[in-house]
């Protein structure tokens, strides 16, 4: 089952006013609507993906993870633009909603497992980045899509990782690792799954 269509852009980067912002998020809507009905229309594709945010998790980012066939090409690119160090960072928790839909045994799966093997090969590529933008977001996305081996991986560069951050007296890999690494063991406990 889809999440419920919501288009949002409340992470508007123009400082828009609210009446532009509400048009826009009614036209995304109608979109998502024409895209959801008629999947194999490919004018709608193009327009949901060049407009959206992708700097988090939202109900737009998950529903556009249910149609991965359509989506997950669009992030792949994305994630290997490093000219748009941003985007492409942004594209990580893309990939890794993809992965995680496509791993979950509720929602119908769009991409064969070869295919999301590649997803999550380009996701465990960038944790030795040079970008620190890039390697923090896919330590966060392995906490999104990741499974039992990777907590191990996780904890062991919230507990190795030798990046210090003088300024602020952390080690910040170390930090987030940890943060992803509790994500990942809360989504994989036995409890949650029952849910």
């Amino acid at each position: 089952m889809s999440p419920p269509l919501e288009y949002n852009s409340d992470d508007d980067e123009n400082g828009s006013e609210p009446e532009y912002q509400e048009y826009t998020d009614q036209l995304g809507n109608a979109v998502m609507r024409i895209a959801e009905q008629q999947p194999d229309r490919v004018d709608v594709w193009p327009l949901l993906l060049a407009c959206g945010s992708y700097s988090g998790e939202s109900s737009f980012t998950r529903w556009l993870a249910t149609h991965a066939d359509k989506t997950s090409d669009y992030f792949v690119a994305m994630a290997n633009n490093r000219a748009a160090t941003t985007r492409a960072a942004d594209a990580l928790i893309m990939i890794a909603q993809i992965i995680a839909c496509e791993r979950d045994m509720k929602t119908l799966h769009r991409l064969g497992s070869s295919r999301v093997d590649e997803l999550d090969k380009l996701v465990q590529e960038n944790l030795s980045d040079s970008s620190a933008l890039i390697r923090s977001q896919a330590m966060t996305a392995l906490g999104i899509m990741g499974g039992p081996n990777d907590v191990h991986l996780l904890e062991t560069i919230a507990t190795t990782d030798n990046v210090y951050d003088s300024d602020h007296g952390f080690y910040p890999y170390r930090v987030n690792a940890a943060s992803a690494a509790e994500r990942l063991r809360q989504r994989l406990s036995p409890i949650d799954s029952k849910r």
